[in-house]
């Protein structure tokens, strides 16, 4: 009876992608023995702006992520390669300004370690990443914490980092709230065709759509919430996608890394200040989605076994038969960051 089940029982365990016998997660009692310089030197006496991110296989960004930093003050950046193949860690090597790590862990494999606050868990390695990273070449500084396709933006009275850190300092805050404000076309098909951007506004000029409304709020006892979905969620939900990713639409992505660490991307042990919220530009939908999306769906690298990224999937096929709608009446095309001021996704208060 067993033999003769057997191959039914592997067929069930192959299409749910779960293992019959799960790896024990690798034990990494000092997680710092878990990360590596390979190229450049952290700068651990700048006060200025740092950038810390985890990339793999992201040459279709990169130029234009460190172009837009740059342009914005920031003088170093961490970046933790996770296998790419693609000459990424080769690019980023050739950067003066750029730190290149490494680690014998991948982005999504499970580990015991310690975290922080001193706690033994087992989590995902990114969990660790994010929280090592900083502690071992960031310690005291104004952190700014990012993905490849990301780009901070801030209100026209803070044109750059040292004017927003100047404010920050005289004000006292260490941890700064973001909406994650995703960026996409009219339409589905004008992902087509393929561009390699170089700087914020060649992304903007193929992705110049959002959704001009608040996406998040302060709460009365700290800490972010949500007021609305992100636009990815609104578009699968309108497309009919059963079960649609739901995205968090903010982030805490900028804090000063003494006492205080993100917890996740979304939460920092320090609430962040009510006063100032500011907006991390989202270009999730650009031709190189298509790529991203079969590489998560084959490495199930993200949260719920890339199940985000399943969602893509199935709005491809969706599009194909011509049942996507991008935009809502709250859709404008990007014309300044004041605007954003305006529609609630982005404020500053501080002086």
């Amino acid at each position: 009876m067993v033999t003769s089940l057997l191959p039914f029982v592997m067929a069930e365990a192959s299409a749910s992608l779960t293992p019959l016998f799960p790896v024990p997660p690798r034990q990494f009692p000092c997680f710092g023995d878990a990360l590596q310089v390979v190229a450049g030197t952290p700068d651990t006496g700048n006060p200025g702006l740092a950038v810390f991110a985890v990339i793999r296989d992201e040459m279709f960004y990169l130029p234009a992520f460190l172009a837009h930093h740059r342009r914005l003050g920031v003088r170093q950046f961490l970046l933790l390669d996770d296998g790419s193949t693609d000459g990424s860690p080769r690019f980023i090597a050739a950067q003066p300004d750029c730190v290149l790590l490494r680690s014998p862990l991948s982005y999504a494999e499970r580990v015991r370690s310690v975290d922080l606050a001193g706690r033994s868990m087992e989590r995902r390695a990114c969990f660790f990443f994010k929280q090592y990273i900083p502690e071992l070449w960031l310690r005291h500084r104004m952190v700014l914490a990012l993905d490849a396709d990301e780009f901070l933006l801030l209100p026209p009275e803070l044109p750059d980092s040292d004017a927003l850190l100047a404010a920050l300092e005289r004000h006292h805050v260490d941890s700064v709230g973001a909406s994650l404000l995703e960026f996409f076309p009219p339409q589905l098909a004008d992902l087509e065709p393929a561009c390699s951007p170089k700087d914020f506004a060649d992304l903007i000029s193929h992705a110049p759509c959002y959704d001009h409304a608040p996406l998040t709020r302060f709460r009365w006892r700290g800490g972010l919430a949500s007021v609305r979905p992100s636009a990815s969620t609104r578009i699968f939900r309108a497309a009919g996608i059963a079960e649609p990713y739901t995205t968090t639409p903010f982030k805490v992505p900028l804090y000063r890394h003494h006492r205080n660490w993100i917890i996740g991307s979304h939460h920092a042990r320090r609430a962040p200040d009510r006063r100032v919220l500011l907006t991390i530009a989202h270009f999730k939908f650009t031709h190189d989605l298509y790529r991203r999306t079969r590489m998560a769906i084959e490495l199930q690298s993200h949260s719920q076994a890339s199940r985000k990224y399943r969602c893509y999937e199935e709005l491809f096929a969706r599009e194909r038969r011509g049942e996507v709608i991008m935009q809502d009446s709250t859709t404008r095309r990007y014309s300044s960051n004041g605007a954003l001021i305006e529609a609630g996704l982005m404020r500053c208060s501080l002086d």
